[in-house]
């Protein structure tokens, strides 16, 4: 994965190296193959995001009631930014609600996340069955990613090279 996708945002002129939302969409599926197995570690509830905004929450529903979302801001050049609204569904928060800055990479925002649950855990957690739900945009993962591969190819005139 390109660490440095953010720096390619808003290039006007692009060329196959320049199309950063594959790398983005690759970095969103990484945050929630990890944080599934992070909360799955500690049995807390997980909800990946629908299509529209790139959000996870975690939480520990009729438990404690603590949750945390993580969201890839995009007005703040896609770095990772923290709501603690008791919700279970990351889909019913707006982005101005993620107001506690986490970090800028990846692995920051998982660091940040795990040592969120381990300081809110409680033995309760382990005595109901999870929820995990990956959620609409890793569902269609596969089709975004074929769709943005086909408009490069497009874009940049590479299907007439493979002719």
């Amino acid at each position: 994965m390109n660490n440095n996708w953010r720096d390619k945002i808003g290039n006007k002129k692009r060329t196959k190296d320049d199309y950063w939302e594959l790398d983005f969409y690759n970095e969103f599926m990484d945050l929630v193959d990890n944080c599934v197995a992070i909360t799955a570690k500690y049995n807390w509830n997980f909800w990946g995001s629908g299509s529209k905004n790139r959000s996870i929450t975690a939480s520990q529903w009729f438990r404690d009631g603590k949750s945390i979302s993580l969201l890839l801001k995009p007005t703040e050049n896609y770095h990772y930014y923290a709501c603690f609204e008791n919700v279970g569904n990351p889909n019913n928060l707006k982005n101005y609600q993620y107001t506690t800055f986490v970090g800028e990479t990846l692995e920051e925002a998982l660091k940040y996340l795990e040592n969120y649950i381990i300081e809110n855990s409680n033995p309760l957690d382990y005595e109901n069955d999870r929820i995990c739900v990956e959620g609409k945009a890793y569902d269609d993962y596969y089709f975004r990613a074929k769709w943005i591969q086909d408009a490069m190819i497009e874009e940049l005139g590479l299907n007439k090279m493979r002719n």
